[in-house]
């Protein structure tokens, strides 16, 4: 639309109009006759749509609800691992050493950053695996409570659709075949959380499973699984059988010392504090 301008002098100037200005003073006149509205009348527009809120309100809680049963439970366990100074990590003092090279003391922080190392690794998840098994790690259930929780025929077809969907992600190339073992170890990687906080010498290991029983199970494992290689780790190989030759040693020159003894004093006829004492003792009685 086009608007033509006249001028004093008779001249004429054509100009367009802006749309802004043409919606303008509506909206303003809308505004205002929303702010002219009282408030009663705010307050009956809910009530005016009472059928659509009162669906959505039931609608949302039947939603919430099923997504509550359907969505599967999952449960947490956790385990501490305190650490001390054990006989693996005493030694002699660095200005005391029997060999040229100066010993540096290691600190608290560095062992349980080690064991820390030793726990994350994927040797101490493959003993989980052997120990707990592999199905009940990709089923989350262990044998003994997984017939409570879920029926055979459900785990049955679970199964058979994961497999069946792994079958076609490895047919396309998408992925290499992997065994259930590697899946039973990827699964526990995301299942496993640890945890070291600074100036500390607690570890905490926290196992994520769909039933208690198996996240407990789970952290149990994991616990001793680190402790049986950690103690492999610490070990000096051979010291075992070192000190038990010198024990054995020690032992043997003992009995020996004291056959020497006893030797001597029947040789001299001498006799030992305590026989002398019982014989005053007889002499004393009689």
């Amino acid at each position: 639309m086009n608007l033509v301008e006249r001028k004093p002098g008779g001249d004429t100037q054509l100009s367009k109009a802006l749309p802004n200005a043409a919606r303008q003073p509506s909206n303003s006149a809308a505004m205002a006759d929303l702010h002219s509205l009282p408030l009663l009348n705010l307050i009956e527009i809910p009530f005016a749509r009472k059928y659509t809120v009162f669906t959505c309100l039931v609608g949302s809680i039947l939603a919430g609800w099923l997504a509550i049963i359907v969505w599967p439970r999952t449960y947490v366990s956790h385990a501490e691992l305190l650490f001390q100074v054990g006989r693996e990590s005493v030694a002699l003092d660095p200005t005391v050493t029997t060999s040229q090279t100066l010993l540096l003391q290691k600190s608290q922080e560095e062992d349980v950053n080690s064991a820390l190392q030793i726990l994350q690794s994927r040797q101490v998840l493959e003993m989980v695996v052997d120990k707990l098994g592999e199905d009940p790690i990709l089923d989350g259930y262990l044998p003994s409570e997984g017939q409570a929780h879920a029926p055979s025929t459900i785990k049955q077809v679970v199964r058979s659709a994961r497999n069946a969907l792994d079958s076609v992600i490895s047919a396309s190339g998408l992925r290499d075949n992997i065994s259930n073992r590697e899946m039973a170890v990827m699964e526990l990687v995301g299942a496993i959380d640890y945890e070291a906080p600074k100036k500390s010498t607690v570890i905490t290991v926290e196992a994520v499973a769909k039933s208690p029983e198996m996240a407990q199970a789970i952290a149990q494992t994991v616990v001793n699984s680190f402790q049986t290689l950690h103690q492999q780790t610490m070990q000096t190989k051979g010291s075992l059988g070192f000190f038990v030759s010198q024990t054995e040693l020690a032992t043997k020159r003992l009995l020996e010392a004291q056959e020497k003894k006893r030797a001597f004093l029947e040789e001299r006829n001498v006799g030992s504090i305590e026989a002398k004492q019982e014989i005053l003792k007889d002499q004393l009685t009689s």
